[in-house]
């Protein structure tokens, strides 16, 4: 075979795996979108769960802080409550609207990366906030619903350690599970987004490095 002829072949090689390189590529990234994108829907999923959860809490706290507006501090809390709900709930809205905002279809994979990594910082801005809230609004929905659905009155009730134990007992579970919950299914996704999308850039990168030796 003479050198030309190698040159040749040689070249129809670089062709074919140049192809072949770009094909992967563009299946890993097609693939990898669509689990990153898939990654951010149980995420949504939980903040939708939260509204309406919130929604359905405010809604009788309302109502309840109305009707017990003669004893001023069962109505304060009871406004307090739907107050806290209602703020979740708001809280959730602009987290969805944030999640809604990345461009999966139009924008490059490193401007969905920028995206995502905003979307976290955007997200943990509210976490700090929403832990607080959520301890005020457990001790203050608890004395409601206490009168509410059994009529006592753990403020002036001669029994009112039984109970605070069980609110302490409630807030010492629900606090760690309320943590560990976020954690696997909220921001385990997001991370597991942003790396589908860290895979795609490493493919590229390896690519070009392989066309260049």
């Amino acid at each position: 075979m003479e050198l030309q002829e190698l040159k040749n072949a040689w070249a129809e090689y670089d062709k074919k795996l140049s192809e072949n390189l770009k094909i992967n590529e563009e299946l890993l990234k097609r693939m990898n979108l669509d689990k990153s994108k898939n990654e951010l829907k149980t995420p949504m999923r939980y903040e939708i769960a939260q509204i309406i959860i919130m929604f359905l809490l405010a809604c009788p706290m309302i109502f309840y802080g109305v009707y017990m507006i003669d004893q001023p501090l069962f109505s304060v809390l009871s406004f307090l409550s739907a107050a806290i709900a209602l703020t979740c709930m708001i809280f959730s809205i602009k987290r969805i609207k944030a999640f809604v905002k990345v461009d999966y279809y139009n924008a490059s994979v490193l401007q969905i990366q920028k995206e995502i990594t905003s979307l976290k910082i955007y997200v943990m801005k509210f976490r700090k906030a929403e832990m607080i809230l959520s301890a005020i609004l457990v001790f203050s929905v608890f004395p409601v619903l206490m009168k509410w659905v059994h009529g006592f009155d753990m403020f002036t009730s001669d029994h009112f350690l039984d109970p605070i134990i069980r609110l302490t007992v409630i807030f010492a579970i629900g606090t760690p599970l309320g943590m560990w919950l976020s954690k696997h299914f909220y921001n385990k996704k997001i991370e597991n987004a942003q790396y589908y999308l860290n895979e795609i850039e490493r493919f590229s990168k390896e690519e070009q490095n392989i066309l260049q030796d």
